[in-house]
């Protein structure tokens, strides 16, 4: 014990005899400690805000990639299932082999026109698929391709645009022509007038094309 206070009492009275060289020393120590910190924890909170910045960035960048092709595709659906609700209202007034007409909904010359341009300007402009835009050509302006194989085919070309699988159904159940129960028919049988229009033109709806 003595030893060590006689160490100490010898150490602080170095101290005091040579303080005007030592604490500067030591200023200038601690000075050069504090400014290597300042920079060891500015490069580390550099490093740390660039790697913010890349993630928040790349995150962006993937959400605003995904919001675009959620537009595209989005952009896609609504002309591939308007271009498919006019194909069931324009099938509907197809002549049908048989007795057994489709139900019809109300419509003219024009406003089928109009809604047929309109898909069609829409698939034109809006999907990939050169053999869907082709496919709904063909069955509109070519009367030997209004046939329910071509209708089936074109559906499987929509969704083949969409990036679904295609569908293995027959051309049978490619379209809804009508869809009722024994009670539903006796009662439109006995209340005539709530019976929709079952008018048919000349064009003949067969289920493979003529040759």
């Amino acid at each position: 014990m003595d030893f060590i206070r006689e160490a100490t009492a010898e150490m602080w009275n170095f101290f005091l005899d040579n303080q005007n060289i030592i604490l500067p020393i030591i200023i200038i120590a601690a000075i050069i400690t504090a400014t290597v910190c300042i920079i060891i924890c500015f490069i580390v909170g550099s490093c740390v805000s660039h790697g913010k910045r890349k993630k928040l960035m790349k995150r962006h960048d993937l959400d605003f990639r995904h919001f675009t092709n959620n537009s595209i595709y989005n952009t896609k659906l609504t002309a591939v299932q308007k271009s498919l609700s006019f194909l069931d209202l324009y099938y509907s007034w197809l002549s049908t082999d048989g007795d057994n007409k489709p139900i019809r909904e109300k419509t003219t010359t024009l406003e089928l026109t109009k809604k047929a341009r309109e898909c069609y300007n829409e698939l034109y402009t809006k999907c990939d698929n050169r053999d869907l835009v082709a496919a709904f050509a063909d069955i509109v302006f070519n009367e030997t391709s209004r046939t329910l194989d071509k209708f089936n085919a074109y559906r499987n070309l929509a969704r083949k645009e969409l990036g679904l699988p295609n569908v293995a159904l027959g051309s049978d159940a490619c379209f809804i022509g009508k869809v009722t129960t024994e009670e539903l028919t006796k009662f439109e049988e006995e209340n005539p007038k709530s019976k929709t229009s079952t008018k048919s033109y000349k064009v003949t709806l067969s289920k493979k094309t003529k040759r």
